[in-house]
């Protein structure tokens, strides 16, 4: 951006495209003498015009003053003139593209928010919790910021587990941060601030608010990258970040957050469920064991009969079961597009369970918002759980015009019915401090499988788990997150 601009860029005197911080070196002979910082604060700089700076009221460029320093530097008088200009201002020269009107400097050439963040910013951090890499010598090894060599080594080996609980719709496998940094990646980064970091990084530091500075830097992170900023956003940003990190940074770049294809399958639609499609594995099977009981007792609830009638007339007769379910959504222009392709424990194969995409977020009035030990509430109003979906199960419209006739119900018009059969996670509680929600089995299972209707499935989610036993939910609840990084299409064949 910085050639575009025809600028110094990061290793001039004044660095920043956007304001006229001066950079100041830390003297003395040897390695990197002569690199250029920008602190805040400067007192003990020798001849410092400025001894420290105001992150919210920075000395900003402007497009007038931008354009008469290029001019003056291309009219110098000689070489020798046109550095020094050069030097003290850090542009270069006038950019052919200065001459279109709507060309505005600095405004229209935005931040780099990608490298500054996942680049930057939070491998620092982490460098700074660990002291490894360039921060292994830097300050004493006490500090309490710190975290313990078994907790980071702990949080490594999550990472790297978190890969067969995380769907790979989510995006890449996380690396081990403690053995293999090297192979960390700027979207390996992102995924690590934003969906498992707060969670695996919980209760981790001596000092809680250690803890609290990283979450509150992620929730500004997750507006940045939003699709839309509201004014109300902006402001927060701003604040946030100049009391964040002691520095205000330009907005983010517009990500390139190209649609989707169209991965919608061409699999089978009901009329009830426009916005679903569903995929093999296909089985046709009747009902078995206690879920009989279960599935005539939410037959009852959508057609006038009683269950103990409903359940009589199940007995022994197939229905189709799918293995795999889609979500059809729309995008900003309107057009339809695959989403999250969840799958059913029960029926897919355990070879094609890499990167568990069995895990639901799914409304229901049975509340597991709890941390001791106990039944479901039943509450007057639904909530949202989370649970392993087991199979998709179509209850078609001839079996209920059969069941509705045989008990002498008139029902003017009946659609297939489509049930998820789910397996609930027994125990959860939301950590308010950190919006991350942490869950419990019950002596290492699911509580019996709860019927719902298909549409009441919401999203696919995660999960990870520390090797000290705490396991938490991760959910993709940023614009960038919720982009399928697999791109599939789901094939019915």
């Amino acid at each position: 951006m910085a050639k575009l601009m025809s600028m110094k860029g990061p290793n001039g005197k004044f660095p920043c495209r956007a304001c006229k911080i001066e950079g100041v070196n830390q003297g003395g002979a040897g390695r990197g003498k002569n690199t250029l910082y920008v602190p805040l604060s400067r007192p003990f700089v020798p001849r410092a015009e400025i001894q420290r700076y105001d992150p919210l009221n920075l000395p900003c460029r402007s497009h007038a003053n931008h354009v008469q320093q290029a001019l003056d530097v291309q009219g110098a008088v000689n070489d020798p003139a046109e550095q020094v200009l050069s030097r003290n201002t850090s542009v270069n020269g006038l950019l052919p593209l200065a001459h279109l009107a709507l060309l505005e400097f600095p405004t229209l050439f935005p931040h780099d928010f990608m490298h500054v963040m996942f680049e930057n910013i939070l491998p620092t951090l982490i460098g700074l919790w660990t002291r490894r890499g360039q921060w292994s010598t830097f300050g004493s090894n006490n500090k309490d910021y710190q975290l313990l060599d078994e907790v980071w080594t702990a949080v490594g080996v999550a990472c790297a587990d978190s890969g067969d609980t995380i769907p790979a719709a989510f995006g890449c496998c996380i690396p081990n941060l403690d053995t293999k940094p090297q192979e960390t990646t700027l979207e390996s980064m992102l995924l690590f601030a934003t969906l498992i970091g707060p969670a695996l990084l919980h209760c981790r530091f001596v000092r809680p608010r250690y803890y609290h500075h990283f979450v509150w830097l992620v929730k500004l992170i997750k507006l940045c990258i939003g699709l839309d900023v509201r004014r109300v956003d902006v402001d927060e940003i701003r604040q946030g970040f100049a009391h964040q990190i002691k520095h205000l940074y330009g907005l983010a770049e517009e990500l390139d957050l190209k649609m989707r294809q169209e991965n919608i399958a061409t699999g089978t639609r009901y009329n009830a469920y426009k916005d679903l499609v569903f995929v093999k594995p296909r089985r046709e099977r009747p009902i078995q064991g206690p879920l009989i009981r279960k599935v005539a007792e939410f037959i009852s609830t959508q057609i006038p009969v009683s269950a103990a009638f409903i359940q009589n007339k199940l007995f022994n007769c197939p229905f189709v079961a799918w293995g795999k379910m889609q979500r059809i959504t729309r995008n900003e222009a309107g057009n339809v597009t695959g989403g999250d392709l969840i799958q059913g424990d029960h029926i897919v194969a355990n070879n094609c369970k890499l990167r568990d995409a069995l895990h639901v977020m799914y409304w229901s009035v049975n509340s597991h918002w709890q941390w001791v030990r106990g039944p479901a509430v039943v509450l007057d109003e639904e909530t949202f759980g989370y649970s392993c979906a087991e199979q998709f199960l179509v209850i078609d419209a001839a079996f209920l015009r059969h069941v509705t006739k045989c008990a002498g119900v008139f029902y003017p018009h009946l659609d297939d019915l489509v049930l998820a059969v789910v397996s609930p996670i027994p125990y959860l509680c939301h950590i308010a401090s950190s919006g991350i929600t942490q869950y419990s089995l019950r002596g290492g299972r699911y509580v019996s499988p709860e019927i719902l209707d298909a549409s009441k499935i919401d999203c696919l989610v995660g999960r990870v788990q520390l090797p000290l036993g705490a396991l938490y939910i991760v959910q993709r609840d940023t614009a960038v997150g919720q982009l399928d990084m697999l791109d599939e299409v789901v094939n019915p064949n």
